[in-house]
C-alpha cells in the first residue's frame, strides 16, 4: 500500500496541540490573523501552493461556489508545479502535516491541495493516500515559524501539459470568463 501520508490542521487548533510526526507547512497566503509568529511551529511557509489572491477573494468560503474553486484552483496548481516541489519532497520522507487559517473545515484550499497532491503523486513517482490527523512528537526542530522559517521561494514556471490536456486549459478559460461577471 501507500507510504504517503497528508494530515490537514486548522492552525488555531495546532496552537494547542503536540506537533504532529514529519513535516509541517503553513499553506495560506496570507499569515494567520492573531496568530503570533513564534506561537506556531512548522517547518515552512509554502504560500506560493496557497491560492491566488484574486482565487481567495472570489471564493470567500461561498458554498456555492466551491465547485468551481476546486476547478480553478487546481488549475492554478498545474500551471505552478515549482511551487509544490517543497510539499513533494517532504512527502517522501514521511508524513506531512498542512496548517490552515479557514475556518470551514469542510470547505477549504487545503482540502483540495492535499487531494491533488495525492491524486497527482503518481506523477512525479509518488503515490499517496489521505491520512487521519497525526498526534505525536515533532522529530525534526523545535520552534520552527520564527522569522528564521524558510519559505519555499518557488520560482513561477509554465505548466506541466500531458497530452490531451487542452480540456483543462478550456475549463479555465470558462470559469475565467463566468467569474468576471
Amino acid at each position: 500500500m501507500s507510504k504517503h501520508r497528508i494530515d490537514l490542521r486548522r492552525v488555531r487548533d495546532h496552537l494547542d496541540e503536540a506537533p504532529p510526526p514529519g513535516r509541517v507547512f503553513l499553506v495560506d497566503r496570507l499569515w494567520p490573523r492573531g496568530v503570533r509568529k513564534e506561537a506556531l511551529h512548522f517547518d515552512d511557509w509554502a504560500k506560493d501552493a496557497a491560492p491566488s489572491s484574486d482565487l481567495r477573494r472570489w471564493f470567500h468560503a461561498d458554498p456555492e461556489r466551491w465547485p468551481r474553486f476546486q476547478r480553478r484552483y487546481r488549475a492554478e496548481l498545474e500551471d505552478n508545479p515549482e511551487a509544490l516541489r517543497p510539499l513533494r519532497e517532504a512527502m517522501a520522507e514521511g508524513p506531512v502535516t498542512l496548517l490552515y487559517a479557514a475556518h470551514d473545515t469542510d470547505r477549504n484550499h487545503a482540502m483540495v491541495l492535499r487531494d491533488y497532491l495525492l491524486e497527482t503523486a503518481g506523477e512525479t513517482g509518488e503515490s499517496g493516500k489521505t491520512g487521519e490527523q497525526g498526534n505525536g512528537k515533532q522529530e525534526q526542530g523545535k520552534g520552527r515559524g520564527d522569522k528564521g522559517a524558510e519559505r519555499s521561494g518557488a520560482a513561477k514556471k509554465g505548466p506541466e501539459k500531458k497530452s490531451g490536456d487542452n480540456k483543462s486549459a478550456d475549463r479555465r478559460s470558462a470559469d475565467r470568463k463566468s467569474s468576471a461577471k
